[in-house]
């Protein structure tokens, strides 16, 4: 059976820095290592596309199902864009329409209609 001391020693001595063999090596972490991270999604296939969801494109990902959603946030976009110009035909038109209705004796009279009255005491 080991004492411990014995275990503590040895655990000590293993937390040591440890010199290199001969005196010209590099640590593995410092030293260059073959090939980038750049390159090694570009190997895995891993690299984004040219043109995002911003740009109409909603195949970002390559799995259907997530490309899929990214494609109904599109068509989303583009129906409530139409919704929104069809609303602000209206009501440039309704607008059109009450200006052409406003005579200048319209105008007077909303006017007065609009001005508070005083009370003689």
């Amino acid at each position: 059976m080991i004492s411990s001391s014995m275990a503590l020693a040895a655990l000590g001595a293993g937390c040591q820095p440890q010199t290199a063999q001969q005196g010209n090596e590099e640590p593995v972490a410092v030293t260059q290592q073959a090939g980038t991270l750049d390159d090694l999604a570009g190997q895995c296939g891993l690299t984004c596309p040219k043109t995002g969801i911003v740009d109409g494109n909603a195949s970002i990902s390559g799995v259907a199902s997530v490309d899929s959603f990214f494609q109904a946030v599109l068509d989303f976009q583009a129906k409530a864009n139409n919704v929104s110009a069809g609303i602000d035909a209206q009501l440039a038109a309704i607008k059109a329409t009450l200006a052409s209705l406003q005579t200048p004796a319209s105008r007077r009279a909303c006017r007065q209609r609009s001005m508070p009255t005083s009370r003689v005491s």
